[in-house]
This record gives structure tokens, C-alpha cells and sequence, in this order.
């Protein structure tokens, strides 16, 4: 039976991320290369990313055997996952309805609070905009008297203009 290995610089050669680079190199150690076996690989799985190495390292019927290991594994780890989520939404299910019957309760509350609120609002707002109405019709009662003075002043200003310059141009001519 042939050994397999995996050296350093063929890892290298993959590029992969830094962060991974310098775990590997941490691994490695002063070691140029490691023996690579299931038990060895399983001792360092949280380490690696060894999905990210299968996909640069395996070819042909090699990858196919690990993408056919890799749906049944993924088969298994999912079969306790679905049993854990049922356990836990059974297990929050009274505290999940009961947080959402308090939260309904509470925006009742809210939307009751912000309702008389929003009509106080509303209460002051048109007493605010009649007020205004009424001092803006009395400021521009007093505006249009005080234009219209102005204008009567600046009408005669005219004339008076006119007939000065008018008679001084006839009495020249």
C-alpha cells in the first residue's frame, strides 16, 4: 500500500486565504511534508477548511466519491438538526404566542395612546391655524391701507414730477 502525503508548498500553490495559509504553516510546523490518513485528517477537522481542499485537490472519480461522501454526511448531520428545530420550536412555542399576545396588547395600548394624541394635535393645530388666519387678515388689512396710502403719495409724486419738468420745458422752448 502506497503512503500518501501532502507537502506544504502544494498548499501553497492553491492559494489559499492568509488566514488559512498560516494556519497550515503553523501545522506544518518545521515539517515540509505530512502523512495524510482519515484518522490524521479527522484529528485536524476543525482546523481546516477540508472543503476548500477537497475541491483543489480532488479530480476525477476521486471528487466524485467525495461529493457522494459529503451529501450522505450531510444527510446525517441535517437528520438531528430537523429534530433539534422541532424540539426547540415546540419548546418556544407557548413563549413565542405569549410574547406576541403581549406585544399586541402593548401596540393596542400604543395606537390608543397615539390616537387621543394625534387628536389633541389636530385640536391645536386648527386653533392655531384660525388664530392665524385671523392676525393675517387683520396684518393685511393694515398692509393694503398702507400700500394704498403709499400709492396715492407716489401717484401725486408723479404728477407733480410730470407738471414741474412739463412747464419748465415749455417755458424754455
Amino acid at each position: 500500500m502506497k503512503l500518501a502525503y501532502i507537502t506544504l508548498k502544494q498548499i501553497e500553490a492553491l492559494h489559499p486565504c492568509e488566514e488559512a495559509l498560516r494556519e497550515v504553516r503553523r501545522f506544518f510546523g518545521e515539517r515540509k511534508r505530512v502523512r495524510v490518513t482519515v484518522r490524521a485528517a479527522v484529528a485536524v477537522a476543525p482546523r481546516f477548511n477540508f472543503h476548500w481542499l477537497a475541491v483543489h485537490t480532488l479530480r476525477g472519480g476521486a471528487r466524485a466519491v467525495y461529493t457522494e461522501a459529503l451529501e450522505g454526511a450531510w444527510a446525517d448531520y441535517n437528520k438531528p438538526i430537523a429534530a433539534a428545530w422541532s424540539e426547540y420550536d415546540k419548546a418556544t412555542a407557548a413563549a413565542r404566542a405569549d410574547r406576541n399576545r403581549s406585544k399586541a396588547a402593548a401596540r393596542a395600548v400604543y395606537d390608543k395612546a397615539k390616537a387621543a394624541a394625534w387628536s389633541v394635535f389636530e385640536e391645536a393645530k386648527a386653533a392655531a391655524q384660525a388664530t392665524f388666519v385671523e392676525a393675517e387678515a387683520a396684518a393685511w388689512s393694515v398692509f393694503e391701507e398702507a400700500k394704498a396710502a403709499a400709492w396715492s403719495v407716489f401717484e401725486e409724486a408723479k404728477a407733480a414730477a410730470w407738471a414741474r419738468e412739463y412747464v419748465n420745458q415749455e417755458r424754455q422752448s
